[in-house]
């Protein structure tokens, strides 16, 4: 099938339990014969993802945004790029399986906070500090062991990882789950989106961020979703260990959030 047809009838799905059927449809023809991708970056079939009890367009939805059937209340979509490799992240599969053997409520909870108890991702660790400077409501910060439904929280490129969990990710591949994205955001409609990383960012917003470091330290990145135009973007570094060394440093990139609160406080 050639790339053009994967997605076709996506124009008659309206509707995010078919979304993610499609999106398991495409992925399993992808990686039918073993693996999926470049010379450089390679995918495989990802069992728990597949699995008929795995309802959500990703795996990270677990943490934020799943069970949902009305869409009216989330605030925030935070987009990421990809998941990375199962293989690779046995706590974070072990959390959602046991979610889909309905052992356990959510991805992180107050009991795992209150016990000290981390998770071992960098990224989500770190996203943990960042959403505590966004306010849910004046006066109250996000506490990401609380769910919540105004956060959705998913990819932007649907595959799960071979190999390498990070790195080496192209526009050209992130182009093949446009479609899928773009209906996603049809669908769930939220009021702003959160994206981690330049790559991800240039995607979501359809052109190229010039000096996005810079800008960063002058204040906020921002852009209207060009599908939605009430639907504001904005654009940060990636939170995972990489990123947050190429910013310099946690406290920089708190501040980063923390303008992102203050341009959304205005917008309100």
């Amino acid at each position: 099938m050639s790339k053009s047809d994967e997605w076709k009838d996506l124009d008659n799905v309206n509707d995010y339990k078919d979304l993610v059927a499609k999106a398991k449809e495409v992925w399993r023809a992808r990686v039918k014969n073993g693996s999926y991708g470049n010379e450089k970056i390679q995918f495989k079939a990802c069992e728990t993802w597949f699995s008929d009890k795995c309802n959500e367009i990703n795996l990270w939805t677990y943490w934020h945004g799943h069970g949902l059937t009305d869409f009216s209340n989330v605030k925030i979509m935070l987009v990421g790029q990809d998941w990375g490799n199962e293989d690779n992240e046995e706590d974070a599969v072990s959390r959602i399986k046991e979610m889909l053997e309905n052992k356990r409520e959510l991805y992180y909870d107050k009991a795992d906070k209150n016990n000290g108890k981390k998770l071992r991702n960098p990224t989500e660790q770190h996203l943990c500090e960042l959403f505590s400077c966004l306010e849910k409501k004046p006066g109250e910060k996000y506490d990401l062991s609380e769910y919540n439904s105004q956060l959705f929280f998913t990819n932007y490129f649907l595959g799960y990882r071979s190999g390498s969990g990070t790195g080496n990710m192209t526009k050209k591949l992130l182009e093949e789950d446009k479609p899928a994205f773009e209906k996603l955001v049809d669908i769930v409609r939220p009021k702003v989106i959160i994206c981690l990383g330049k790559i991800v960012s240039e995607m979501v917003i359809g052109s190229t961020i010039k000096g996005f470091k810079n800008k960063l330290d002058a204040g906020v990145i921002t852009a209207n979703y060009p599908k939605h135009n009430d639907i504001k973007v904005y654009c940060v570094g990636h939170c995972g260990r990489r990123g947050v060394s190429n910013r310099g440093g946690l406290a920089k990139m708190k501040k980063d959030w923390e303008n992102i609160n203050e341009d959304m406080k205005r917008a309100n």
